[in-house]
């Protein structure tokens, strides 16, 4: 796409690739399809348009939960169930970016943390508002609500917040690191929840710094771990 491309020429082609992708026998289709509607959102809408030409920022999340039992277990059948169609609902949300997942279309086959009984989850949106509006929208909500039945209650925090600059896609060592940041200093810029969040950083345009990585003994390379596109 040129960068200086009118509306009009932007509404063309996305009306063109839309049909390509509903045209087409595969099972990848809707995927395509959400991240077509998402890039077509922020190329028409100017200030999202802007911040991506200028290095914006989006949202990276990361939680963990841990099995009562193996999935197979009769206890998980309505948890494994509900993966598929919520995902769906992920996929095609208002400011969905990118999820975390294998070629099952999950990410539960993925071990991290140093527990190999750990579930991870770890996705990228637009902002703030549009994880939240997922996350306690209809779908999602329905199953947070039964978390305790099928997960233990874990005695730090199970899930982190950060900001990432746009088009960027971040790791499992990215998300170890986000999330033992901030089991060790509660939420700050860095990393930080969805009930305390920290506002995206100026854009680097204004000559604002990008939000720092977390400072450790014994930090790991930022490319470890597989960050698995759609």
């Amino acid at each position: 796409m040129d960068p200086g491309a009118c509306p009009e020429v932007i509404a063309a082609a996305f009306g063109v690739l839309r049909e390509m992708i509903l045209r087409d026998d595969d099972p990848d289709g809707p995927r395509r399809l959400a991240r077509l509607n998402a890039a077509h959102r922020t190329l028409s809408d100017p200030a999202l348009r802007a911040a991506h030409d200028a290095g914006g920022w989006h949202l990276a999340q990361v939680n963990i939960a841990l099995p009562r039992e193996p999935l197979d277990a009769p206890l998980l059948a309505d948890f494994v169930a509900a993966l598929a169609p919520v995902n769906a609902v992920a996929d095609a949300s208002p400011g969905f970016v990118w999820r975390l997942q294998t070629e099952d279309g999950d990410a539960t086959a993925i071990r991290a943390f140093g527990d190999d009984r750990l579930i991870v989850n770890m996705s990228v949106w637009e902002s703030v508002e549009a994880l939240r509006g997922f996350v306690y929208g209809e779908a999602h909500a329905a199953v947070l609500r039964r978390r305790r039945e099928w997960f233990e209650r874990l005695a730090e925090p199970e899930a982190a917040l950060w900001w990432v600059a746009a088009g960027a896609t971040p790791t499992i060592g990215d998300a170890e690191e986000r999330l033992a940041h901030l089991r060790a200093h509660g939420p700050t810029p860095v990393a930080f929840t969805l009930r305390d969040p920290r506002p995206a950083p100026a854009l680097a345009s204004a000559g604002q710094a990008r939000p720092g990585r977390p400072h450790q003994a014994g930090h790991r390379d930022p490319s470890r771990g597989r960050g698995l596109g759609p």
